[in-house]
C-alpha cells in the first residue's frame, strides 16, 4: 500500500475552493435580491403613501373649509390652511426628499414623473389660492355664484391631476416589478447552474475515487472522515437551500400582502369618493338651508325654507313643526306649519296631529323633547307608544323622523317628517338633521336676541339716568336722551368724542388714572365726578363704568351709567356746614362756662399775687438779678389776666350793634395797623378789590379784629424775604368773599382739621395761645358766614371768608 499517492483530479482544497467560491457568487445574488426587494419597498411604499395623501388631505381641507364657512363646524380656518399645506408638503417631497414619521422619501427621477407631479403642484398652488378669494368672497358669494363654480372647477381639475400622479406610479412600479422578476428568474437560473457545478464536481470526486479505491484501501479511515465530511457538506448546502427558499417564499408573500393593501386602499379610495359625493349633497344642503333661513323675513317664513329643503333631501311626503304650548308647561302642539306633497292624501292624518298635546316621552313627537336627540321609527303603526296611529284606521304614514330644534339645552321646537314607506334608519341623515335643527335654533334665538334689544334699548333711551357708550379709545358712540337733558350736548355734537368735554378741572389726574387702570383691567369703577354743563353750569354726578366684551372676553366698549346728584350733595355739604357749626358751637359753650369758672376763680388770686409782687419790687432792697426776676413774673401774672380777660370777653354775648360799613374801607384801616410791621420785614403786600361792592351790614370792630388776626397769622408764617400777602375781595352774591393769602410755610394736611378749634396752636413755645382762629370762625359764624382754609406745606395758605350783604338772624 502507498498511502502517499496523490489521486488525480480535484484536491480537497480545491474543492472547497470552488464550493467557496460558488456559495460567495449565490449568497450576492441573494444579497442583491434582497437589496433590490427592499429598495423597491422603502421607495415606493412612502410614494405611494404620499400620492395618497395629497388626494386625503386637499380633499379633507376642501370638506372643512365648505363646513366652516357654511358655519356648520367650530373647527377654525386654520384647519384647512394646515391641510393644504401638508398636501403641498407631499408634492414637494416626492419632487425633492424628504423624511416625516410614515418614512423617507428620495426625490423621483422618472421625467414623466415629476412633469406630473409639477403639474400637480401648480394646481394645488391654484386651488389654494382661489379657497382664499372664497373665503374673502364668503358674504357675497353662494351657491352658483362665480366664485364657488371657480372653486369647484378648479378642486375638479386638481383632483384629476393627482389621479394621474398615481396612474403614473403603477406603472412606473409595474414596470420595476417585472424587471425585479427577471432578475429573480436570473438568479435562480444562477442558482441552478451553481448546483449544477457542484454537482458535476462531486460526480468528478466520487469517480476519482472509486478508481483509486483499491489503491487507497490502507487510507479507508481517511476515506470515511472524508466522506462524513462531504455529507456534511451536503447537508449544509441542503440547509443553504431551504433557507434560500423560504427567503424566496417570505419575499414572495411580501409582495403579494403588498399588492392587495394597494388594491384594497384603492377601494376603500373608490367608497370615500361616493361618501365624499353624498357628503356634499348634505352639505349643498346645510348651506340652502342656512342662506334661505337668514334671508327669510319672518320666523316662520323661515321655518317653512327649512320644512322644505328637509323634504327634499328626504323625499318623504310629510313635514311638520310642533312649538312648546302656551298653556301647559313642558309639552308640545301644532304650531299649524305643515309642508305636505298631497293635502288630500294625507288630511287625516294632519286633522289628527293638529290637536293633539305632546307630553315628554308620549309619541314621536314627546320622545325628542324628553330626550333633546332625533329620533326614527320604522313602523309607526306597529309602535305602541304612536297616539296617531291608534285614531284612525289609515293615517297613510309609515316611517316617521322628528329632530329637536335646540337652544343651548333646551327643545325650543320639534320638527318631523313622515314617509308612506318604510325607511331603514341611516346615522348621518340623523346627524344632517341634527345640523339643522341647530341651524334653525339660532334663528329662533336670533328672533328672541332682536326681540330682547329691543326692550333693552328701550330701557337704555327712556332711562332715567345718563348712558354713554364709548369704544376702548375713550370716544363716544352713543349717549342716551337723558345725557342730553343733564348735560345740553345733543347726541349729534358728542359722536367721536372723549366724555373729557365734561370736565370741571376739579377732578384730579389721579383719579381718572384709577378709573383707567381699573376699566381696562377688566373692573368696573363707581365714583363721582364734578362736571361741567355745556353753559358753563357745574354738577356732581355718581357714575358706574365698565368694559363691554364680547364671546372671546375681549373688550370692545366701554359702558358709562350716570346719575345726576347734585342736590344731594348740596344737601350732605349744608348737613355737614351744620354739624360742622353745632359741634363747634358746643365746643365753644363748654369752653364758655369753664372760661366763666376761670376767669372767677382766677381773677382774684392772679390780682392779689400782683400787687404783692409790685409792692416787693418797689420797697424791697433786690439786687439787680432777682429784681428781673420779680419783674418776669409780673409780666407772667399780667400775660394770665389778659388771657382771662379775652376768653371773657370772647364768650360773653356782644352789645355792640352792627351797622352797615365800606368794605374796603375797613381792611385799609386795618393793614394801616400792619404796614409798618410789614415793611420792616420786607412782606409786599398786595390789596386786589372788585369794584362797586355793596355795604354790608356787620360789627365793623368784629370784622377788622378777624382781618388783623389773620393778616398777624400770614406775616407770621412767613420765615424768609420775598415775603407776599394778598388781600382780595369778589362779589358772589348774594353776598361777598374775602380771601387773605400769603407764601408763608403752609398747612400740613393733619393740622388743616383742628385748625378752628380753641387752644390749638401750630406755634413753637408761648407764641400763641390757639385762641385766635376759633375767635375768627366765632365772630364770623355769629355773622351768618363762612371761613374755610386752603393750604398744602411750603406753598403757602388762603383763608377765605363768605359774607352775606345782610347779617341773618
Amino acid at each position: 500500500m502507498t498511502a502517499n499517492i496523490k489521486p488525480p483530479g480535484l484536491s480537497l482544497w480545491k474543492m472547497y475552493l470552488v464550493i467557496g467560491a460558488i456559495g460567495f457568487s449565490v449568497a450576492c445574488m441573494l444579497g442583491y435580491s434582497f437589496y433590490k426587494g427592499d429598495r423597491m419597498s422603502s421607495r415606493y411604499a412612502p410614494l405611494v403613501d404620499a400620492a395618497m395623501e395629497i388626494k386625503l388631505q386637499a380633499t379633507t381641507a376642501h370638506l372643512w373649509f365648505e363646513e366652516i364657512i357654511s358655519g356648520d363646524s367650530n373647527e377654525n380656518i386654520e384647519v384647512v390652511w394646515e391641510r393644504l399645506k401638508e398636501a403641498d408638503w407631499y408634492t414637494h417631497a416626492m419632487l425633492e426628499g424628504g423624511e416625516n414619521a410614515e418614512g423617507k422619501f428620495r426625490p423621483l427621477k422618472d421625467i414623466e414623473m415629476r412633469r406630473i407631479i409639477n403639474a400637480v403642484h401648480n394646481e394645488l398652488n391654484e386651488f389654494i389660492e382661489i379657497t382664499r378669494l372664497r373665503l374673502n368672497a364668503v358674504s357675497t358669494s353662494g351657491p352658483g355664484s362665480v366664485i364657488d363654480q371657480q372653486y369647484d372647477a378648479k378642486f375638479d381639475k386638481f383632483i384629476t391631476k393627482a389621479d394621474l400622479v398615481e396612474t403614473r406610479l403603477q406603472q412606473i412600479m409595474h414596470h420595476d416589478l417585472r424587471r425585479f422578476r427577471q432578475t429573480q428568474i436570473v438568479l435562480i437560473i444562477a442558482g441552478m447552474l451553481s448546483s449544477f457545478l457542484i454537482a458535476l464536481a462531486f460526480r468528478r470526486f466520487e469517480h476519482t475515487r472509486i478508481k483509486n479505491y483499491q489503491k487507497l484501501s490502507e487510507t479507508n479511515l481517511k476515506l470515511e472522515q472524508e466522506a462524513a465530511a462531504r455529507k456534511r457538506a451536503e447537508n449544509e448546502m441542503a440547509r443553504y437551500r431551504d433557507h434560500l427558499e423560504d427567503l424566496i417564499g417570505e419575499k414572495t408573500i411580501e409582495l403579494t400582502e403588498t399588492n392587495e393593501r394597494l388594491l384594497k386602499e384603492n377601494a376603500e379610495r373608490k367608497e370615500t369618493e361616493i361618501a365624499l359625493k353624498q357628503e356634499n349633497l348634505y352639505v349643498q344642503a346645510l348651506q340652502q338651508v342656512a342662506t334661505a333661513a337668514n334671508e327669510a323675513k319672518t320666523l316662520d317664513e323661515a321655518m317653512m325654507i327649512c320644512l322644505k329643503t328637509v323634504r327634499k333631501i328626504t323625499g318623504w311626503p310629510i313635514g311638520h313643526i310642533l312649538e312648546p304650548a302656551k298653556d301647559a308647561a313642558n309639552a308640545l302642539v301644532s304650531s299649524g306649519l305643515w309642508d305636505i306633497k298631497d293635502e288630500e292624501r294625507f288630511k287625516i292624518f294632519r286633522n289628527i296631529s293638529k290637536d293633539i298635546k305632546f307630553s315628554p316621552g308620549e309619541g314621536l313627537p314627546g320622545r325628542v323633547l324628553a330626550s333633546g336627540r332625533p329620533d326614527w321609527i320604522m313602523d309607526v303603526n306597529k309602535d305602541s307608544n304612536f297616539p296617531r296611529a291608534k285614531m284612525g284606521k289609515d293615517i297613510g304614514v309609515k316611517t316617521g323622523l322628528a329632530f329637536p330644534v335646540l337652544i343651548g339645552d333646551e327643545v325650543a321646537a320639534v320638527m318631523e317628517f313622515f314617509s308612506d314607506k318604510e325607511e331603514r334608519p341611516y346615522k348621518r341623515l340623523l346627524d344632517v338633521m341634527s345640523h339643522i335643527g341647530t341651524q334653525v335654533g339660532r334663528i329662533i334665538e336670533r328672533d328672541r336676541a332682536q326681540e330682547e334689544l329691543r326692550k333693552l334699548s328701550q330701557a337704555v333711551v327712556q332711562s332715567p339716568a345718563a348712558v354713554i357708550i364709548t369704544d376702548t379709545k375713550g370716544d363716544i358712540e352713543y349717549v342716551n336722551p337723558k345725557f342730553t337733558k343733564l348735560t345740553g350736548y345733543e347726541m349729534s355734537k358728542t359722536l367721536g368724542k372723549n366724555p373729557r368735554i365734561l370736565k370741571s378741572g376739579e377732578t384730579t389726574d389721579e383719579m381718572y388714572k384709577q378709573l383707567w387702570d381699573t376699566i381696562t383691567g377688566g373692573g368696573t369703577w363707581i365714583g363721582e365726578f364734578h362736571n361741567k354743563k355745556k353753559d358753563g353750569e357745574h354738577f356732581w354726578e355718581i357714575a358706574t363704568i365698565s368694559p363691554l366684551k364680547d364671546r372671546n372676553g375681549v373688550t370692545t366698549h366701554f359702558l358709562a351709567v350716570k346719575e345726576d346728584i347734585t342736590e344731594r350733595k348740596k344737601a350732605e355739604e349744608d348737613l355737614k356746614r351744620s354739624n360742622e357749626q353745632l359741634i363747634h358751637s358746643d365746643k365753644l359753650s363748654a369752653l364758655g362756662k369753664l372760661t366763666g369758672s376761670i376767669a372767677h376763680e382766677f381773677n382774684n388770686p392772679l390780682f392779689g399775687m400782683t400787687n404783692i409782687l409790685e409792692q416787693i419790687r418797689d420797697d424791697a432792697p433786690l439786687d439787680e438779678e432777682d429784681r428781673d426776676l420779680l419783674c418776669l413774673a409780673i409780666k407772667e401774672c399780667e400775660r394770665m389776666a389778659g388771657l382771662v380777660r379775652k376768653l371773657r370777653d370772647f364768650y360773653k354775648p356782644s352789645t355792640a350793634v352792627p351797622k352797615f360799613v365800606n368794605l374796603h374801607e375797613t381792611i385799609d384801616d386795618v393793614v394801616l395797623l400792619m404796614n409798618k410791621k410789614l415793611s420792616q420785614r420786607k412782606i409786599t403786600l398786595k390789596r386786589q378789590y372788585e369794584p362797586g361792592l355793596p355795604k354790608i351790614l356787620i360789627v365793623e370792630d368784629k370784622l377788622k379784629q378777624v382781618i388783623l388776626n389773620l393778616l398777624q397769622n400770614a406775616e407770621a408764617a412767613i420765615t424768609g424775604d420775598q415775603g407776599m400777602v394778598e388781600v382780595v375781595t369778589e362779589s358772589t352774591y348774594p353776598g361777598i368773599r374775602i380771601k387773605i393769602s400769603d407764601n408763608g410755610a403752609g398747612i400740613s394736611p393733619e393740622n388743616m382739621e383742628n385748625i378752628f378749634e380753641p387752644f390749638f396752636t401750630t406755634k413753637e413755645g408761648s407764641k400763641g395761645t390757639g385762641l385766635g382762629l376759633s375767635v375768627c370762625y366765632g365772630i364770623i359764624k355769629d355773622f351768618g358766614g363762612d371761613i374755610r382754609v386752603i393750604s398744602k406745606p411750603k406753598r403757602g395758605a388762603s383763608f377765605i371768608i363768605d359774607l352775606p350783604f345782610e347779617r341773618r338772624t
